[in-house]
């Protein structure tokens, strides 16, 4: 047993309340607690634990911890009522359920908060369980229309821990909410008290009243000594429980479109029990009731044909034989559910081409839940740090969840040496990567996922020329009904162009050919294209006058805070730009070599920050008033940005509009660009020049004109809250579907 204590100041408030209901097991209790405390979590946390009244040492725990509160309740309430008396003491904005038999791993909770906080549309997400041996034991279940429930772990060795999974619910256990939605739907329906049912009707409110997610997160792993706290009248309270869950959420699980009536055969979807005075069997998504040996209805229909066909039920001594599709089943008749021969029956569906429905189900949970599902391709995994291609795409990911959309994200490649905090950039906000089982990009399975859920794609939305030819085959053949939405970033031909009038040696004509060749045939193929300038859309109308071609913006923000720009405690030029963009390679040659040394004649104290990934070692800067920050965290890229009075964009040659330019202008910070770096920005605030001698001369001019600076600080904030705000979605999306139906 140790004493470790949280990190947590016990005066802040913390971002989560972890509250562990008990009934002694001391030992068990302060197992899990150390556990939490050793977990080298990065989320603050304070333990709660909910006393229902034990008599053992649980009664001294906060003695031993500085970061444990102990909430008793009057008398013994049971594990429900236990934990609505307990939640109104947390401090946290969020609330996670464990229990004591529990042991975490590592940056659990970590990986819980960061993908509930991302998304606005998620309303739990869960933990993965574990047994001791480090199998599965729960990942999240599936609700079947009899109220019982299939685990979405049945079947695999392990769980792709690249994806998050939706699904109907998680276990109490290990599931983690918002305080405020707790509040809004008043906890636990008590009509499930003391307990069971009320952690799967719980999630069934967060989906089906609040409209949100439900999401299991397989990366937070927790060990659950399943069976150290079970009570042995635990079988006896489920079954009375679910009766009283069908009773209040029977229509919605008739109703869900991934439960099919008649059309294929679910093994899980067949059960019996009694409701007082009838056998009430559900087959194949239909409910029939029976009365001693007479059949009385089948969801109000005389069912004797189908049943002479298909079904029939006797008595045989302790067994009730049921008969389906020729096959026997027995279930035993003090069994108010049962599992029928998986292995018999599995053998007999196959034998005889019946497709399972679970099989369906999982991928309808797992990808396509809902209508509206947007397939998002791209090039790599999204570093929206490091480039703003990446980050413009990362801008409409986001955006386009917070309208609403299902995303399934596709990368062209996973690079090598990813940072995991890039993956969990996009599955912490819901949203699977498409990879196989052991997290790569497999040619084979796509083909697999294409031919099974290409039907139920909505809009496949291709970043890059590169990436439909990669995946033009499977697009064409397997997502028919989904509508084509291309967005280019840039017109990589154009730059190509550029490129070759300034570096010459260095470009092959044929293979700009070549590119403009595939841009056009992709363009020709799609059924809306968005650039990010009108540059570019004239450009595309230039080669087809009736193509769907929409200018939008780069990126897209929440919000837009005015920044306190004070030209008088600001100095320095700053640069930022990744330098495998060639663009940005030759724009800091050419401003290090022709035009910084007529700046410094003028004013030898200014200083040139550059900062970006990859700077070449071919560029000299042997000066002290370069510095090379290389690579910058956003933190720290923000802090440098609060301390610089000038941002300079060189660009001689590039495409489309620029990020670079566009952060800048967010960041109220006055730009100095050439026509290339302005193209596709309509402010009037942003200052061009071309040459040499004009681009230092401007520089130096707007330099000290502290009431000029002032000025183009603040038209930037209107320019950007104006034609940089994700209010453009619903432009966007009305033009979408306008061109599209």
């Amino acid at each position: 047993m140790t004493n470790l204590q949280s990190k947590n100041n016990n005066n802040s408030i913390p971002q989560v309340s972890i509250i562990i209901p008990v009934y002694n097991n001391f030992l068990l209790t302060m197992n899990c607690i150390d556990s939490i405390n050793n977990a080298k979590l990065k989320t603050s946390y304070e333990i709660i634990i909910a006393d229902d009244g034990s008599t053992d040492d649980t009664v001294n725990i906060e003695k031993y911890y500085n970061n444990v509160r102990l909430i008793r309740t009057p008398q013994n309430m049971g594990f429900l009522m236990n934990v609505k008396n307990a939640i109104p003491y947390a401090k946290g904005s969020y609330i996670l359920l464990m229990n004591n038999d529990m042991i975490a791993k590592p940056k659990f909770l970590d990986y819980l908060y960061n993908t509930i906080r991302k998304n606005n549309k998620i309303g739990i997400v869960g933990a993965m369980m574990l047994y001791e041996d480090d199998t599965i034991q729960e990942a999240g279940a599936t609700l079947l229309v009899d109220g019982s429930a299939k685990w979405n772990c049945n079947g695999y060795e392990k769980i792709n821990t690249l994806k998050t999974y939706e699904v109907d619910y998680c276990s109490g256990c290990g599931i983690l909410f918002s305080k405020e939605d707790w509040n809004k739907l008043g906890g636990f329906d008590e009509r499930y008290a003391p307990a069971y049912y009320e952690d799967t009707d719980f999630c069934c409110q967060i989906k089906y009243f609040l409209g949100k997610k439900v999401i299991l997160q397989p990366k937070a792993q927790i060990y659950h000594l399943h069976g150290k706290t079970y009570n042995e009248k635990a079988e006896n309270m489920m079954a009375r429980n679910r009766t009283k869950f069908l009773e209040k959420w029977d229509d919605k699980l008739y109703k869900r479109k991934d439960h099919p009536k008649e059309s294929t055969l679910d093994t899980s979807s067949f059960a019996v029990y009694n409701d007082g005075t009838h056998k009430i069997i559900y087959l194949l998504g239909i409910k029939f009731k029976f009365k001693s040996k007479k059949i009385m209805q089948a969801n109000g229909r005389s069912c004797n044909s189908f049943l002479e066909n298909i079904f029939s039920i006797k008595n045989e001594y302790n067994h009730k034989v049921v008969t389906l599709l020729g096959l026997k089943l027995k279930i035993k008749y003090k069994k108010d559910t049962h599992n029928v021969n998986n292995n018999k029956l599995n053998d007999f569906i196959q034998n005889n081409n019946i497709k399972l429905s679970y099989l369906e189900l999982l991928y309808r949970k797992n990808t396509l839940k809902l209508d509206n599902t947007i397939l998002y391709m791209d090039w790599n995994i999204m570093e929206p740090d490091t480039n703003a291609g990446d980050r413009a795409s990362y801008s409409y990911l986001k955006a386009l969840l917070n309208y609403g959309y299902n995303i399934i994200y596709l990368p062209q490649s996973i690079q090598q040496n990813i940072k995991p905090e890039y993956i969990d950039l996009i599955k912490d906000y819901g949203v699977e990567i498409l990879t196989d089982a052991y997290g790569n990009i497999n040619y084979d399975y796509l083909k697999s996922w294409f031919q099974k859920n290409g039907k139920f794609i909505d809009y496949v939305f291709i970043n890059r020329p590169t990436v439909y030819t990669q995946y033009e085959l499977l697009i064409e053949k397997y997502l028919t009904n989904a509508k084509k939405i291309y967005q280019g970033h840039d017109i990589h031909f154009l730059r190509l162009s550029r490129m070759a009038e300034i570096e010459k040696q260095k470009i092959n004509w044929a293979d700009i050919e070549q590119m403009k060749k595939l841009e056009l045939s992709i363009w020709e193929k799609m059924d809306v294209i968005l650039y990010f300038s009108e540059k570019e859309i004239e450009i595309v109308k230039s080669y087809f006058p009736d193509a769907n071609a929409l200018s939008v913006p780069i990126f897209l923000y929440s919000n837009v805070d005015k920044m306190n720009y004070n030209p008088e405690s600001r100095k320095n030029l700053l640069f930022v730009g990744g330098f495998k963009h060639t663009p940005n390679v030759d724009a800091m040659k050419w401003f290090i070599n022709d035009i910084f040394p007529t700046v410094l004649k003028s004013n030898p104290d200014i200083k040139l920050n550059i900062v970006g990934a990859d700077f070449p070692q071919d560029i000299i800067y042997n000066n002290k008033n370069i510095i090379v920050h290389g690579f910058l965290s956003d933190k720290d890229l923000q802090h440098l940005y609060n301390q610089t009075k000038l941002v300079i964009s060189p660009l001689r040659y590039g495409a489309g509009i620029k990020g670079k330019i566009i952060e800048a202008m967010k960041n109220q910070i006055p730009v100095i660009t050439t026509d290339i770096g302005a193209e596709g920005i309509t402010s009037n605030s942003l200052i061009v020049a071309n040459t040499e001698e004009e681009f230092a001369n401007k520089i130096l001019k707007l330099y000290t004109n502290n009431e000029e600076l002032e000025k183009i600080s603040n038209d930037y904030y209107y320019y950007i809250k104006e034609h940089f705000s994700e209010k453009f979605m619903d432009k966007l999306i009305k033009y979408i579907n306008n061109c599209c139906n």
